[in-house]
């Protein structure tokens, strides 16, 4: 390649030289001249062209080659800029002939002539749109400088040669660099290339095997990431500085309701305009973490914003916020409020009364014949207080499933037969006709809940019948469950109440409960010795007809023997 390269250049220096001499210096004056010059009034044009969309000016201007002398001046002749001398030592230009001509027809040129040199400078100048004047110069011989060259014609013919030499060599560069120019970067071994250029290809290939890899990673790491975020059960938003929707996982775009496809890229306030949202969003945006409640179709939500920084800076590059369901958590805290009020009222009631009588009774205001009576109240009020703090230590128990009796084979049957035997009394005493149909039927159940729960269901059947009235306990086997149900014709549960009646301390008609002395937590406790037997309590009822409550066991599930 060396060799191709001498010979090219050798060959063109000697045609250079012979092509020389054929020209006159006149004509030879004449075509560089005007060659010159038009080449000249093109940078000019160019340059002017160019400057107006650029930021910095000086900075293009000064990449220009030193050969030309480059000018800005201001429309009132002021030297804005000149790359052969500062600026701030030069005189006013308005006067100059390429510049006055200039502002006045847009173009100006003029020759100014060094005898003492035999050189002469052409000057072409532009207005720009904004008024200011680009100058280009260029230093030429004079006819006179090329005639005195003449005269030295190896001088002449070796500066041909290397001007030939030069272009010569540029081209022949551009031939050489052609093939690394269209080499396919992507597979660098597939080049035919030059020979020197096989280290480089090879590294290129190692460089492209680590690359393709580490995309390989980043690509399962994205789909790992996007598997988590998109199977979390909590909302997940990320959203940039500035409020825009960058990922929403499924989770989130099902609590607004939402398409993420359609809603990534858009303003956070397009997907929700909650208060609670955009007080979080805030938060964040401010580099503090935010939390907030949010209620969406009946779900109580925690919102917890989290700005994120950029690793190594203090740069924030957005924030995290996740979307928490804590409705269960709402609920219980409602509930729990709502059962110490309940409590604490269940119990200030038989107090009070305990209390006043016991102080009438100290005081000595108490007739003696009164004295009996009052007892019997005390002790009515206290057998209440018992039954209640009994009924909410079974709750208590059922609640932490803990410490409960073991599992025995219970027959349901003979455990209703034993419970018609206790409750005989108060059927008796109200007129109500108790019956139990059906036949042996087994469940693998802790005893005394099983009791505690059927109990509670004949005594309601009872309690809350009318006079002469019946009661149907009934117990069924299927090939899939076995089923108790009591059946009764008492007042029956209007519809509206029927979903709240398993409730803590939650009564139909209050001053009815407290006649018959319940304490409200008996259907609750019913629910919850079902749930401990994996059992669900249907209701049926009509105000006026009576009511039925069915438990159902399921065999398959719970493995009744």
């Amino acid at each position: 390649m060396q060799r191709r390269i001498f010979w090219s250049i050798f060959l063109t220096a000697l045609a250079a030289v012979f092509i020389v001499g054929l020209f006159t210096a006149r004509a030879s004056y004449k075509s560089i001249d005007a060659r010159a010059a038009e080449e000249l009034r093109a940078e000019a044009r160019s340059a002017a062209a160019t400057l107006p969309l650029l930021r910095n000016a000086e900075e293009y201007l000064s990449a220009l080659p030193d050969s030309r002398r480059v000018t800005l001046i201001s429309a009132d002749g002021q030297v804005l800029y000149d790359n052969h001398a500062p600026s701030g030592a030069m005189e006013n230009h308005r006067a100059r002939p390429e510049v006055q001509e200039a502002l006045r027809d847009g173009r100006g040129e003029s020759y100014r002539y060094s005898n003492t040199l035999t050189e002469k400078t052409h000057y072409c100048a532009v207005r720009l749109d904004d008024g200011r004047i680009l100058r280009v110069a260029v230093t030429r011989g004079t006819i006179a400088g090329l005639a005195r060259r003449l005269m030295l014609p190896l001088s002449l013919a070796a500066a041909l040669t290397a001007l030939l030499a030069l272009f010569l060599s540029r081209a022949l560069a551009r031939g050489i660099t052609a093939p690394i120019s269209q080499l396919n970067l992507a597979e660098p071994l597939e080049n035919d290339a030059y020979d020197e250029l096989t280290p480089l290809l090879l590294r290129l290939e190692n460089q492209n095997e680590t690359l393709r890899s580490q995309l390989d990673e980043l690509e399962n790491q994205r789909r790992e990431l996007a598997a988590i975020t998109e199977n979390m059960r909590e909302g997940l938003l990320h959203i940039d500085k500035e409020g825009t929707v960058l990922a929403i996982n499924r989770s989130a775009a099902r609590i607004f309701a939402v398409d993420p496809a359609q809603y990534v890229g858009q303003n956070i306030l397009l997907v929700s305009r909650s208060a609670e949202l955009h007080s979080v969003v805030q938060a964040a945006q401010a580099g503090r973490s935010g939390e907030a409640l949010l209620e969406v179709n009946g779900r109580v939500y925690r919102l917890l914003s989290t700005p994120v920084t950029v690793a190594g800076e203090q740069k924030q590059a957005g924030m995290v916020v996740l979307l928490l369901d804590v409705t269960a958590r709402q609920q219980a805290e409602r509930q729990r409020r709502e059962f110490t009020a309940n409590v604490s009222h269940e119990l200030r009631t038989p107090l009070t009364s305990i209390a006043g009588y016991s102080e009438i009774m100290a005081s000595g205001l108490a007739k003696p014949e009164d004295l009996r009576g009052f007892a019997e109240k005390i002790h009515g009020e206290a057998s209440r207080l018992i039954a209640l703090v009994n009924d909410i230590m079974e709750l208590s128990k059922l609640d932490e499933k803990a410490a409960l009796p073991p599992r025995e084979n219970v027959d349901l049957f003979e455990l209703c037969e034993k419970i018609l035997s206790r409750l005989a009394p108060s059927a008796e005493a109200r007129n109500v006709l108790i019956e139990l149909t059906g036949c042996h039927a087994c469940v693998w159940g802790i005893r005394p809940l099983l009791d505690e729960m059927a109990f509670n269901l004949i005594e309601n059947a009872v309690k809350y019948n009318r006079e002469g009235g019946s009661v149907l306990v009934d117990v069924a086997e299927g090939n899939e469950n076995v089923a108790l149900t009591v059946q009764d014709t008492g007042i029956g549960i209007p519809p509206e109440h029927q979903d709240r009646v398993f409730e803590r301390f939650y009564r139909v008609d209050k001053s009815h409960s407290k006649e018959t002395g319940g304490t409200g937590l008996g259907l609750a406790i019913v629910k919850h010795a079902a749930a401990v037997h994996g059992a669900s309590v249907e209701l049926t009822s009509t105000p006026g007809s009576g009511s039925r409550f069915t438990v159902i066991f399921d065999k398959e599930f719970h493995g009744f023997a």
